[in-house]
């Protein structure tokens, strides 16, 4: 129960207050672990790179990070999940109470629209733009 409880709280310290207050608890444990496979020292996603909302259209808020803004403390400013271009992309739907991933792979420039079921977008290696949106079994 103590490492349960450690586990949460370093989360919350690693994701950073905004983001601790506003993730769910499942977020929070996905974003810890993404900050500390992309950053030695710790670090903070931008808003922008932690979105939690619905993104397959079942009313239930899910979770895509980008490392694209992932910001590092300490001598490494940038996630060592980016290359020279683009960085690793992770999506993850609610199953339950559960977020389970369905998606990784590398993107830049990191957008999520405004509808109900929005169309995900970023650019690709050499800028090429893309575009993927749940079909109701995968993203496409």
């Amino acid at each position: 129960m103590k490492a349960l409880v450690a586990g949460l709280l370093a989360a919350t310290i690693l994701a950073g207050p905004a983001q601790a207050q506003s993730a769910s608890k499942a977020a929070r444990y996905l974003m810890a672990q993404e900050i500390k496979q992309g950053c030695a020292g710790g670090g903070k996603f931008t808003a922008a790179d932690a979105v939690e909302r619905d993104l397959d259209g079942d009313g239930r808020k899910d979770l895509l990070l980008s490392h694209d803004q992932l910001r590092c403390r300490g001598e490494q400013p940038i996630s060592k999940r980016c290359g020279m271009q683009v960085c690793t992309v992770k999506i993850f739907l609610r199953r339950g109470d559960l977020l389970q991933p369905v998606a990784d792979f590398l993107g830049g420039g990191v957008t999520v629209g405004p509808t109900n079921v929005p169309v995900i977008s970023g650019y690709a290696h050499g800028g090429d733009p893309w575009a993927i949106r749940w079909n109701g079994r995968a993203f496409r």
